[in-house]
């Protein structure tokens, strides 16, 4: 039956069109698109709107170069989901074998015959499923943005979205009150700029309207001829170009910043060489910068910027940046998984083993698009990278070759943003944010073009689609059903985890308790809904770790809480925060070790009664199991071995089994955290390894001397006068040693020699700094040696005459040998540095100086 004439009609085109701009253009004002209960909505409309492509097609569908690249990559990552066998895994990726049978061995399990390539399921699977909705955002530009007018009209809308969103960022930062809108709270922590959590990623969302409006601007201004009738629209998108161009530097993002100087120096170069040295290009791109920072000073920020850039050249600055740090352990990391990679996803756990230095920020991310997926992916996900990067540029080649306005903005803009991202991408992590991968993604298909002109007749162009493109089509609908199913699953994960995102104390202040004796039910009933939550998350989602991991947590800390309940009715007189101790992990793991090695019937009585008490049946037992299968999906989860350790006395089976194994692999997978160095030496002492554990202790004193005072108690309890404990256990640092020597308790003997051994070392180094002459002094103070405790600290002073407190120091060692002369030279200098220093005053008053200004 022929349609009526009148009948309005709605082309598929359109209807996927508005889900696919509407995402894009709402995504960044949805926290980036980070939050999972709001990117399920997300993923449902633009799985809703490829499907609509798919079944009512306006035009043939179309597979090109580029994205094949994608589609061969994301079967690459599915191939790493797929258990293989054990000796395949042991072939492609040796390391990571290696790591699945350390950690089974731990456990005293048999080896998996059959392992996935990625060292983290679950994360893999999440990553995977943000890439793959990142690539139906490509596709769905392929097939809907294929007219000029279409393409500038897309530019259009982002670029506008853009210069609406720096405004709001720029306003939102300059009254910032510590909530995203005014009203919502920030959790998490991170650095937000706009709706995103972090600047970097936000900064970094403004790089793709930024080159939306330049790119839309070059060609106008390459036709002279036509500019008075552009006059409006130059106008609004010079006016874009400076508000992003001002909100960039204001983010604080110093990479960003630079990406965005990059991306102009290099498209204004190749216009002005396309339009045979045209000016014109480079005075608008000088006026756009001069007019940003004039904004910028407007608005008060010229300061903050300054200081934010100046750390790219100060050489301390940059020598202390963390991610420059980074760079070489994921470096290392990558050389251990060359071929195939990690896994996506499974960056913050497998750099661990490869830190090098004391550093206890947890990089999630490689702080560099490019060595994430070297980690993640190896050489062959690197091949997969290159191959887009040089796609890219090509269809960019290709946009410029093509006549047309609309085709030279295209090109412009993604020579633009070409240039700055990959910049961006050597800093930052900035695409792992949905609203700038998926926009990214959506230009890269309006950039990929033909050369052929499209026919005037529209059905003219309408083919008989090819049997592997339908099935391409469809594969991608089936894309984007998995990853909004797997977003669905995360997001109830990630709303199980937030009931667990607490640490009970026995602290009365820190718990909110009201009643010091007993915890509050506030507490209690906390803990067992969020069990429940995590329970159900782990159920939908079994090879989940670090949802595993928090479950296994909780459920220790509602036995410590049932342990605290009990002990507290048997004594009424005690408090919660007195009988805490007693209910750690930690503390069951050395009751269990002494039971079990008595082996009296007294003693097993008492460990019959333990393993069979309540608390231990109902949360720790199943605890273990959690730990077991968080270590089975991720076996470089230090801090579940570590659990593992502490409860592994619960499985023994007489004395046949031991817990070294896990308390040695925990050590391995947090080589520089003082904290597991330490537990590890506490579980090795509780269990009779004396010697092993003071190894452990002394490595966590390298590391940082936060457990000195701990150590320390323990050696003065089992035997103060004993000095090989003290050398076993204390590394050769001359300052830790003279902090030990002070302690009232530490034996004369073992200071005297303490102090010596220090002494000594510090003597005999080739090269000494002012730190170490002034600590020499202190050694020598404290063996009574005054004169040359001055000696010392002259030489101090001499080499770093501006420290006002050596100075201060000296002039009490020379009043205290008479020597009131040299006193008051020290201090008139010391108060030149630091007129206001108020032992410096005293100082001045007691050796009679008057003119001292009041």
């Amino acid at each position: 039956m022929p349609r009526h004439l009148n009948t309005p009609r709605i082309s598929a085109t359109t209807v996927a069109a508005g889900l696919f701009m509407g995402v894009l253009l709402v995504a960044p004002w949805l926290f980036g698109g980070v939050v999972y209960q709001l990117r399920v909505y997300l993923a449902l409309a633009v799985a809703l709107g490829f499907g609509v492509i798919i079944v009512a097609p306006d035009a043939p569908f179309r597979v090109p170069r580029l994205g094949l690249v994608f589609l061969a990559s994301f079967g690459f990552g599915l191939l790493m989901l797929v258990p293989l066998p054990a000796q395949c895994v042991a072939t492609l990726s040796p390391t990571a074998w290696h790591w699945h049978k350390m950690a089974a061995e731990a456990m005293g399990e048999p080896a998996p015959a059959w392992v996935s390539l990625t060292l983290n399921a679950a994360n893999t699977r999440r990553d995977l499923a943000h890439w793959g909705l990142s690539i139906v955002f490509y596709f769905a530009a392929v097939q809907l943005v294929r007219e000029p007018w279409k393409k500038e009209w897309v530019l259009w809308a982002i670029a506008l979205a853009g210069g609406a969103y720096a405004v709001f960022a720029v306003v939102q930062q300059l009254n910032w009150n510590g909530y995203f809108y005014w009203r919502v709270p920030v959790t998490g922590g991170g650095e937000p700029f706009g709706a995103f959590y972090s600047r970097n990623q936000g900064a970094g969302y403004l790089l793709i309207p930024l080159g939306c409006a330049i790119g839309l601007l070059m060609p106008r201004l390459a036709a002279p001829a036509l500019l008075r009738r552009w006059l409006g629209e130059v106008v609004a998108l010079v006016a874009i170009c400076v508000v992003i161009g001002a909100a960039i530097p204001i983010s604080q993002s110093r990479g960003a910043t630079l990406a965005a100087a990059a991306g102009l120096v290099v498209l204004v170069l190749v216009e002005g060489w396309r339009n045979r040295g045209r000016i014109l290009p480079i005075v608008i791109a000088t006026l756009l910068i001069l007019t940003s920072v004039y904004t910028i000073s407007w608005l008060g920020q010229t300061e903050a910027v300054r200081e934010r850039l100046a750390t790219l050249t100060s050489a301390e600055s940059v020598k202390a940046e963390g991610r420059l740090k980074h760079w070489p352990v994921a470096w290392r990391t990558f050389q251990d998984y060359p071929l195939v990679g990690a896994g996506p996803g499974t960056h913050g756990y497998v750099y661990r083993p490869h830190v090098n230095y004391d550093e206890h920020a947890w990089f999630v991310h490689a702080e560099n698009q490019y060595l994430e997926t070297l980690v993640h992916t190896g050489i062959v996900g690197a091949v997969f990278l290159l191959a887009m990067l040089v796609l890219s540029l090509l269809n960019c080649s290709r946009c410029y070759r093509l006549p047309g306005t609309a085709n030279q903005s295209v090109a412009a803009m993604s020579l633009f943003i070409w240039i700055a991202v990959a910049t961006h991408s050597m800093f930052d992590f900035f695409v792992y944010a949905p609203a700038v991968l998926w926009t990214f993604f959506f230009l890269l298909g309006v950039c990929d073009c033909t050369l052929e002109k499209q026919p005037a007749d529209r059905s003219a162009s309408v083919r008989p689609r090819a049997s592997w493109a339908s099935w391409v089509g469809f594969a991608l609908i089936g894309m984007a059903v998995w990853s909004l199913f797997e977003t669905g699953q995360r997001a109830q994960i990630e709303n199980a985890r937030l009931m667990s995102n607490f640490q009970l104390t026995p602290d009365p202040q820190a718990n909110r308790y009201n009643n010091p004796q007993l915890p509050r039910p506030l507490e209690v009933n906390a803990l067992d809904t969020a069990i429940e939550r995590l329970s159900l998350a782990v159920n939908r989602v079994p090879d989940d770790s670090e949802t595993l991991f928090r479950l296994a947590r909780c459920q220790i800390n509602r036995y410590q809480l049932a342990c605290a309940e009990d002990l507290i009715r048997e004594s009424p007189e005690t408090t919660l925060e007195q009988w805490w101790p007693f209910t750690t992990t930690t503390y069951l793991h050395g009751r269990l070790i002494q039971l079990r090695e008595r082996r009296d019937d007294e003693s097993n009585a008492q460990l019959k009664e333990l393993l069979e008490s309540p608390p231990v049946q109902k949360y720790l037992i199943p605890a273990t199991d959690n730990l077991r299968r968080a270590a089975r999906a991720n076996p470089l989860h230090a801090r579940t071995a570590a659990y593992l350790a502490e409860l592994a006395p619960l499985s023994f089976s007489g004395s046949t089994m031991s817990d070294e194994r896990l308390i040695r692999l925990v050590a391995l997978l947090s080589p520089w955290n003082e904290s597991m160095q330490y537990r590890c030496g506490l579980l090795e002492i509780q269990a009779g390894r004396v010697g092993i554990g003071l190894r452990y202790w002394r490595r966590s004193l390298e590391i940082s001397p936060r457990y000195l005072g701990t150590t320390l108690a323990w050696v003065e309890t089992v035997s103060a006068n004993d000095y090989s404990l003290y050398g076993q256990l204390l590394p050769d640092f001359p300052s830790m040693k003279l902090t030990v020597a002070k302690r009232p308790k530490t034996p004369s003997d073992v200071k005297s020699r303490l102090l010596s051994q220090s002494r000594q070392q510090l003597v005999e180094q080739h090269s000494r700094t002012p730190e170490d002459s002034a600590l020499l002094a202190e050694i020598c103070f404290a063996q009574h040696d005054l004169v040359s405790a001055i000696s010392f600290l002259q030489q101090a002073v001499e080499d770093r005459p501006e420290e006002f407190r050596w100075r201060r120091q000296l002039a009490k060692h020379l009043m205290a040998t008479n020597r009131n002369e040299e006193a008051i030279t020290q201090v008139r200098a010391g108060l030149t540095t630091s007129p206001f220093d108020g032992p410096l005053r005293q100082l001045a008053k007691k050796l009679g100086i008057t003119s001292i200004s009041e």
